[in-house]
């Protein structure tokens, strides 16, 4: 279920010189991982502490 494997992120972000697209790339991981009802609930769980 890992989205970025151990390594694999940070290796494949050493090839992009495309800020641009590097940001949309993050961006759209980022949605993707806020759709995670496991992470929304952390999220939740830690704004109440």
């Amino acid at each position: 279920m890992d989205k970025w494997p151990k390594g694999t992120f940070v290796e494949n972000s050493k090839r992009f010189t495309d800020k641009k697209l590097m940001m949309k790339i993050i961006e759209k991981n980022l949605d993707d991982t806020m759709k995670d009802k496991h992470f929304i609930e952390l999220l939740k769980r830690l704004d109440k502490s």
